[in-house]
């Protein structure tokens, strides 16, 4: 299989699970968001960089959440691994 773009661009909305008693049967939509943009690269390397919250505190390499999501997807659909440079 041939990926048909070297970039994608996500935003997801934030929200906040668990309130209270309502475990999780109740929820809270936030009016903050996450954007995350990955390009897929030549090298065999993956480059995160994390702009606000959580730089600092978050893996930036194939141990980060998202980035070991996208090889998992990438596996599942059959196509070949690559290079990744992810912003978010």
């Amino acid at each position: 299989m041939r990926l048909g773009a070297d970039h994608v661009r996500v935003t997801v909305p934030a929200t906040s699970a668990n309130l209270g008693p309502g475990f999780d049967a109740l929820g809270l939509a936030l009016g903050r968001h996450d954007t995350v943009e990955v390009r897929a690269i030549g090298a065999a390397e993956t480059v995160v960089e994390v702009i606000g919250e959580g730089a600092g505190e978050v893996p930036l390499g194939e141990d980060h959440l998202v980035v070991r999501a996208l090889r998992a997807a990438i596996d599942l659909v059959g196509a070949p691994q690559t290079g990744l440079h992810m912003v978010c």
